[in-house]
């Protein structure tokens, strides 16, 4: 495992929710009036969102689209309502006003946003979505192989070079054993299969 990176869920700035209690009301009292991006049907974000919606018992309208870029254009507009979107290229729009961010998606809360706070520590425990980047290899690897990548790697990680590149691209590094991409995988396979079913999510 090399690290995480969570999402941001940022706001147009004009909708009128300060906080994740009010945004929770405003989609209580419009169903289905609200709307998200994401980079497409059953993309990571689409799915963190179905699944805040599900934890918080709203109903917002999905707008998949082909790109990042076009959704936060049309979310500096005011076409787009919200997007739980990526870090690293959000801040600058977040540092110049043009979106607001509300929580992040992680487990803690991020470095390179320190003033905000997580989705769990708003008020829905037990909520977390993030990318994840981890080194594979072959199955038929020599487990030796597989014991100096992880060494190595993991040296790379605990640097203060390796943890700043990490923090630069919106990602905690973890560094930690082979034995944790499996249980990671095994982990999110089971979670958000589940979150297809409930929201009744096609790929397209």
């Amino acid at each position: 495992m090399i690290g995480s990176q969570p999402y941001v869920l940022v706001l147009y700035p004009g909708l009128p929710a300060q906080d994740m209690a009010q945004l929770i009301a405003l989609a209580k009292a419009k169903p289905g009036v609200l709307n998200y991006g994401s980079a497409g049907v059953a993309s990571l974000a689409h799915l963190a969102t179905a699944l805040f919606a599900s934890m918080a018992g709203v109903n917002m309208t999905h707008v998949p689209y082909k790109s990042s870029a076009q959704s936060m254009t049309d979310m500096i507009t005011g076409r787009l309502d919200m997007q739980f979107a990526t870090i690293a290229p959000s801040l600058p729009n977040i540092r110049a006003g043009q979106l607001r961010p509300l929580v992040t998606s992680g487990k803690t809360r991020v470095a390179a946003l320190p003033e905000v706070p997580t989705v769990a520590e708003s008020g829905i425990i037990g909520y977390e979505a993030a990318l994840w980047v981890a080194l594979v290899a072959p199955p038929a690897t020599p487990p030796a192989i597989i014991a100096r990548l992880n060494r190595e790697v993991n040296d790379i990680l605990d640097t203060a070079e390796g943890k700043e590149a990490m923090i630069a691209q919106g990602m905690a590094p973890e560094p930690g054993p082979p034995e944790a991409v499996t249980e990671r995988t095994r982990t999110d396979i089971e979670k958000w299969r589940g979150v297809v079913a409930k929201a009744g999510i096609r790929a397209e």
